[in-house]
């Protein structure tokens, strides 16, 4: 397994790189389904590369080109 460089996304850049609404996106981190925490600086929520991939790969969903080189 390689090891993925620290990145992070904002809600806005997880909804157009799954190509989901920002809403939907928000939904997941605010329950849980999706680890996220919150900037305190910007006040956006902030998504770990890595917790992105293993979100779509648990739910069956496919993995975009931005992030599929992190498994």
């Amino acid at each position: 397994m390689q090891v993925a460089a620290r990145q992070e996304y904002t809600i806005a850049e997880v909804a157009r790189i799954t190509d989901y609404h920002p809403d939907a996106v928000h939904y997941w981190v605010r329950v849980g389904e999706l680890p996220g925490i919150q900037d305190q600086h910007r006040g956006e929520w902030i998504v770990d590369s890595n917790d992105l991939l293993s979100f779509l790969l648990i739910n069956g969903e496919t993995v975009p080109e931005q992030i599929s080189g992190l498994s």
